[in-house]
């Protein structure tokens, strides 16, 4: 079976990452994959599509959605860069197409790809699969929430997202569920002390991390009170935050006001998340209706006990009293006695961040994930 993949936003998008590796990871005996990237016209060598068993198999076209243009072209300028491709876009993709021959055409429910396929739809009869990764609703566009409604197959990434979505008044028998998977290896490696030495902190400090974008919803506010509570009992604890986002001066200003700023620190932007990990001590991140929580994976992949809120597809991952510990939304108090629970008891820290790990090479492999995610599409297609 062939599954032609259709990327034609923006190569970095997170859940373009998911499909890769459900394509790299599936056995390529029974789903055969393609994909159709934006080409990142200014640098080439990003083009690197993904690394699948069969060759021959990544195809690149200008779409006119490079977003490494410096500088940054306006909302109306990219625009205009899109619809000026979109005569040539339409005729690669039906050539792709033609010369692909695919079971089934599958996209996120990112507008762009979403509108493409919308208008080669009067000229093919592939079936289309959608994979929805983020919360239905109107904010998803007017065009992709109405395809959303009309679509034939969806493929949401947890239980959470999927009772969302018949909710909106999609028929339940069109939904299946995939949870996402996380590169394991990656994420298991040993510690080395590096995160302690860049701040020169001593090998006993407690260290707490979170990390996803710096935006309100994801419940740094939060865990930013919560942290307070927990300097008042252990003055040396330290929580470093990874990530980037609109709200990061707003959560700064909060630091400063709570007299925090000895105790949290903001890493930005960090290639080395795996390493941070691994020397941190607990994992913590109060999400807000999170559709599924990839970090949450990584973390448990690292190891760390995790410490969130019962909230979107969160409790699907973390079990409660055995991976993790949960509390309610809002719960300031609850969060920071979960967190010392395990900043003051290292041993049971260890043993919970074991039972994640196992839990995660149990359910969260790609391996695993690819081969649930194979059965589903060809059990669709019968």
């Amino acid at each position: 079976m062939k599954v032609l993949f259709i990327h034609a936003h923006w190569n970095s998008s997170a859940e373009y990452g998911v499909h890769q590796l459900l394509a790299e990871n599936v056995d390529p005996e029974l789903i055969d994959c393609y994909f159709i990237w934006q080409s990142d016209t200014q640098n080439p060598a990003n083009n690197r599509g993904a690394k699948l068993a069969n060759t021959g198999r990544n195809f690149f076209f200008d779409f006119g959605r490079d977003y490494n243009l410096s500088p940054q072209p306006s909302t109306k300028k990219r625009a205009f860069l899109s619809l000026s491709r979109l005569p040539g876009s339409l005729l690669f993709l039906l050539k792709k197409i033609k010369e692909v021959e695919p079971d089934v055409i599958y996209t996120s429910q990112a507008r762009y790809d979403l509108w493409l396929v919308s208008l080669i739809r009067p000229f093919i009869r592939t079936p289309h699969f959608l994979h929805l990764h983020y919360t239905p609703g109107p904010w998803l566009g007017s065009h992709a929430f109405k395809t959303l409604l009309k679509a034939k197959h969806i493929i949401v990434v947890s239980d959470y997202i999927r009772t969302k979505v018949i909710e909106c008044g999609v028929p339940s028998e069109v939904v299946e569920i995939v949870f996402n998977s996380a590169n394991i290896e990656r994420f298991s490696i040993p510690k080395n002390g590096s995160l302690r030495q860049e701040f020169g902190w001593s090998v006993d400090t407690p260290v707490v991390v979170a990390a996803g974008r710096l935006v309100v919803g994801k419940g740094y506010p939060l865990l930013i009170e919560a942290f307070k509570k927990v300097v008042e009992e252990i003055p040396n604890a330290q929580l470093v935050i990874c990530g980037e986002g609109s709200d990061e001066e707003a959560l700064k200003q909060k630091v400063e006001k709570l007299a925090l700023s000895q105790n949290i620190k903001f890493l930005g932007y960090r290639n080395d998340v795996p390493l941070i990990y691994a020397n941190a001590n607990v994992f913590s991140l109060p999400t807000e209706m999170e559709p599924f929580g990839l970090v949450f994976v990584e973390a448990m992949a690292s190891g760390l006990p995790t410490v969130a809120c019962r909230s979107g597809g969160v409790p699907e991952i973390v079990v409660d009293g055995e991976t993790g510990l949960l509390s309610e939304l809002g719960d300031v108090v609850a969060l920071a006695n979960n967190l010392l629970t395990y900043l003051k008891n290292p041993a049971l820290a260890e043993s919970v961040g074991r039972a994640g790990k196992e839990r995660v090479f149990h359910y969260f492999t790609p391996k695993q994930v690819s081969q649930k995610w194979a059965e589903i599409i060809y059990q669709r297609l019968r």
